[in-house]
């Protein structure tokens, strides 16, 4: 299974005031889950600890389909940094353990999830106002579908599941393998290649 979510610093908890992302900090995280944040700026740790999360929540919905993220119920056991902005980590949903990648630059957080370690594709594109989140997501899709069309000659559909989670169908039949999310100025998607290409 797989999650992602992206977060736009310019509309996100970035934007606060101090002691209103102190607060916020409050409702989302255990005192053991911020000590595995010294590495990051303070003013991050609301954004980071949210996309993580709901990064996993995205993935374990795959699974378990809910529609209610209780934030202290998914907890982050370890996260470390790496190159250019990126860390890679673990957490503990209920009896489950997800695999999180993180990566950050001056606009964006962007997290990823999954079940395995096997290796993950998460991409971000960038697209400037567009306000509407119904052509967010259909240029998302696009996006996504073009990135496909470019690893391969075969041809790509996306549908979706009776719960709206994407499908998407190729030369080795369907997967659920994906996710999709976008926020602000930034969409974003990640998938697991194995489950989509045949490997020689």
């Amino acid at each position: 299974m797989i999650g992602n979510d992206i977060i736009d610093l310019s509309q996100s908890v970035l934007s606060y005031s101090p002691h209103r992302r102190k607060r916020w900090l409050q409702k989302i995280a255990s005192s053991e889950e911020l000590s595995l944040l010294k590495n990051w700026p303070e003013q991050l740790w609301p954004d980071i600890l949210w996309a993580i999360k709901e990064s996993v929540f995205k993935c374990q919905s795959r699974q378990q389909y809910s529609t209610k993220l209780i934030p202290h119920h998914i907890v982050l056991t370890s996260l470390h940094p790496a190159d250019n902005g990126n860390a890679h980590g673990e957490v503990h949903f209920g009896s489950n353990s997800y695999y999180v990648r993180l990566h950050m630059s001056d606009e964006l957080i962007h997290a990823s999830a999954s079940s395995t370690e096997d290796v993950v594709s998460w991409h971000w594109i960038k697209w400037g106002q567009i306000f509407d989140a119904d052509d967010q997501s259909t240029l998302l899709r696009k996006k996504f579908l073009d990135h496909l069309q470019n690893q391969s000659d075969d041809i790509w559909h996306l549908s979706s599941n009776q719960e709206g989670l994407p499908i998407v169908s190729g030369p080795n039949g369907d997967s659920d393998k994906l996710s999709f999310s976008h926020h602000g100025q930034f969409g974003a998607w990640a998938y697991l290649p194995s489950h989509l290409f045949s490997f020689k």
